[in-house]
């Protein structure tokens, strides 16, 4: 597996347009970091806008040395170029929020009031702390809001501090990349201090003159990007932190001004950063798919989501130690964060969050260059070590039904009545599976069709499976790591074709991790429906059909239509084929086979029953009319609406209605869970899916069919083995 990057790439072609782009002067590239009537001052790292921020302090305040105060959860690396200079540098503790508390400001101050106070908004999260700033204001503090991890400002970001500290280049494929945007309307009112927003100018200015050729620098990181581009990967060690490596130095640092080349770079980016930040957004997403949500939590203690993601943090549980070691050994692109001041560490007590913080958090890359196919990579080999010890076993109808019960929400095609019809119709050889884990646990059923080439091994067809126990989170991960036991249990009795369409919800992410898991997408239609929650109370299932609904029920009882349960006799099923048939026939369409309809009207037990509805209205002569049939089946906790035939006179009555909502009473009373209303697809016909659209249920579409092919390694142990 190779490592992923947390730096994004640039493309050739941004490249090669750079090399040849005319100069850029700093207005071209500042609007986006500019809010009405600002300054921004560039420089290539955001540590080089702290030591700007100390020059010009130290001459503002005409002091010999400052106390500046930053937050305990703090990058060391990043202050290393202070350490150097004429500061003292003091850290306050923060909250698992990672707000503050008044009374360790008001303690820490007694041992010297600061003169700038940084606040930070981590991971591209607005961090708004108006208990600082109010602190900034009364002890006259510069305030200065760290933005480092912000692509550019937002809502709560940018607008609260003196001055505001970006770093693109953390975000963007540049090179080097620093903003200090100083506001003229902050606490201090800089906008109304005689001359200090010239001083700061002219100490920029003395600081950036001596230009230094940059044009090694700017060579090797072009050679390092393009290896990187072509899937060259350093090796990195877990620990790597995010800011720079750990006992990071001023020597290290690059040239304080900003680069010719990332200027040139930047102006051709600034259209798509809105794009950039829907790309984060959804490798954020995607790591959260695939991450093992046993250990890791999606970093809930941020209240607000960031407009532009900086890195996927995620909080390890009290689970996680043994997930990690997974983690570690198959070399998957995490990093801690940040590497804590000396100061911090040496009092555990006071700095007990901070810390604590430090020791939970896990981060993984999510920048715009990093594609969907790689983050899945990243879990591949952890997934099929996870599934090892699995066990895949067969079972028999007890306790098929028994585990059926657990499942929440349930589907015909995946009853052992509608498997045993299927097989006998088609001819295809039926097994059941339970997924366990080693101690036992049950996680999935499955009912696989298969059928037997002879040398060759068997093709295996699994509809809309498997299906996960009640007890089992229903979380991306644990969809993927069922299909890979599956497909483990297909290699030791030599299936070799396997065509799932899971009863797994449509997601772009599961998607991705399919194919990840050699999984290929098959051409054709989702199956889709929608569930009607018949826990509600009839009068709330009322008052949710739409208008339309409401109207032709009033009218139904107006013609005073009657609705009976019929005996599902051999009389009555050849009868409803005849019609089905010959409407099959009328109006071109394929629909369910005639033999398996007659087969699974022959299935019943306590969990599975086949139900003719028939509709009849009385006419003028007394004469009992019949408008139509609805067939549906109760199988476990779910009904599910199978056939419908109705006759031309069924057509004026609004038949169809009728059996529709006395099925759903029916079942309500009955104590069923659910009512699926039957097929509704995107190849489902606009007047039918306008029709059932109207009972407004919850709907679903899943994510389709897929293959896999089951190749025998020789050099792979065989697992999930069972003599048959």
């Amino acid at each position: 597996m190779k490592k992923l990057s947390f730096a994004s790439q640039p493309s050739p072609g941004i490249l090669i347009s750079a090399l040849f782009h005319k100069k850029i002067e700093n207005s071209m590239m500042s609007i986006p970091w500019l809010r009405h009537d600002e300054n921004v001052f560039w420089l290539s790292r955001t540590a080089y806008s702290l030591e700007l921020i100390v020059l010009w302090q130290l001459k503002v305040r005409s002091k010999g040395k400052l106390i500046i105060w930053f937050p305990d959860y703090f990058c060391n690396a990043a202050l290393e170029p202070l350490r150097n200079s004429t500061v003292s540098l003091m850290f306050y503790p923060i909250t698992t929020e990672y707000g503050v508390v008044a009374s360790d400001l008001e303690e820490l101050a007694a041992l010297g009031v600061p003169d700038i106070v940084v606040n930070v908004h981590f991971f591209g999260t607005p961090c708004g702390n108006d208990t600082l700033r109010n602190f900034c204001i009364n002890h006259n503090c510069l305030f200065v809001e760290d933005a480092a991890h912000v692509l550019r400002p937002s809502d709560g970001i940018g607008n609260e501090g003196d001055c505001v500290l970006y770093s693109p280049h953390k975000h963007l494929p540049i090179r080097d990349g620093a903003a200090l945007v100083v506001r003229k309307n902050g606490p201090s009112q800089l906008g109304y201090s005689d001359g200090s927003l010239d001083t700061l100018t002219s100490i920029y200015d003395d600081l950036t003159k001596k230009y230094a050729q940059t044009f090694r620098l700017d060579a090797l990181w072009i050679i390092k990007r393009t290896l990187q581009y072509a899937g060259y990967r350093k090796r990195m060690d877990i620990d790597y932190n995010i800011d720079g490596k750990k006992g990071g130095t001023p020597e290290n640092l690059p040239p304080r001004p900003m680069s010719t080349l990332s200027k040139k770079i930047l102006v051709q980016l600034i259209p798509q950063l809105n794009d950039f930040s829907d790309r984060r957004a959804k490798n954020v997403q995607l790591w959260q798919s695939v991450l093992q949500n046993k250990y890791l939590g999606a970093g809930a203690d941020l209240k607000k989501q960031p407009q532009t993601a900086y890195i996927a943090a995620f909080t390890r549980n009290a689970a996680f130690e043994a997930g990690v070691e997974d983690l570690r050994l198959e070399n998957a692109s995490s990093m801690s964060w940040p590497d804590l001041p000396p100061e911090v560490l040496k009092d555990p007590i006071r700095h007990k969050v901070a810390i604590k913080l430090k020791n939970e958090k896990l981060f993984f890359p999510v920048h715009q260059s990093l594609k969907a196919i790689a983050i899945c990579d990243q879990m591949r080999d952890v997934n099929y070590k996870t599934i090892k010890d699995w066990v895949v076993r067969p079972v028999k109808e007890d306790e098929w039904n028994r585990h059926l019960l657990s499942v929440n929400k349930q589907n015909l095609l995946h009853t052992w009545e509608y498997g045993s019809a299927k097989s006998s119709v088609i001819g295809w050889k039926l097994e059941r599976l339970t997924v366990e884990k080693p101690d036992g646990e049950v996680i999935a059923l499955v009912q696989v069709l298969y059928y037997k080439l002879a040398l060759l091994g068997g093709l295996a067809k699994i509809s809309r499976g498997p299906l996960l126990l009640g007890n089992y989170p229903e979380d991306d991960r644990n969809y993927i790591l069922t299909l890979l036991a599956i497909t483990e249990y297909a290699r030791s009795v030599k299936w070799r074709v396997i065509q799932v369409s899971p009863e797994i919800p449509q997601s772009e992410n599961l998607a991705y991790q399919l194919r990840a898991h050699k999984f290929y997408k098959q051409k054709g239609t989702k199956i889709g429906s929608g569930l009607l929650d018949l826990n509600l109370e009839l009068d709330t299932l009322y008052s949710n059909l739409n208008s339309i609904w409401k109207r032709t029920l009033k009218k139904i009882k107006k013609h005073k239509i009657e609705v009976r349960l019929e005996p599902t006799n051999e009389l009555r099923v050849n009868e409803f084929l005849k019609c089905y048939s010959a409407m099959q026939k009328d109006k071109a369409f394929e629909g369910i086979n005639s033999d398996l309809i007659k087969v699974l009207t022959t299935k019943k037990s306590s969990t599975f029953e086949v139900n003719f509805f028939v509709a009849e209205l009385t006419d003028n002569k007394g004469m009992a009319v019949e408008l139509g049939t609805r067939v549906c089946i109760k199988h476990g906790n779910t009904a599910t609406d199978f056939l419908l035939y109705i006759n031309d006179e069924g057509k004026k009555y609004w038949a169809s209605t009728a059996l529709y909502w006395h099925a759903i009473k029916y079942y309500k009373d009955l104590g069923c869970a659910w009512f699926d209303i039957g097929g509704l697809s995107e190849n489902t016909t606009r007047g039918i899916s306008t029709y059932k659209n109207g009972l407004r249920s919850d709907l679903y579409t899943l994510i389709g069919e897929w293959r896999y092919y089951v190749f025998p390694n020789p050099f792979k142990k065989k697992f999930l083995y069972l003599d048959k």
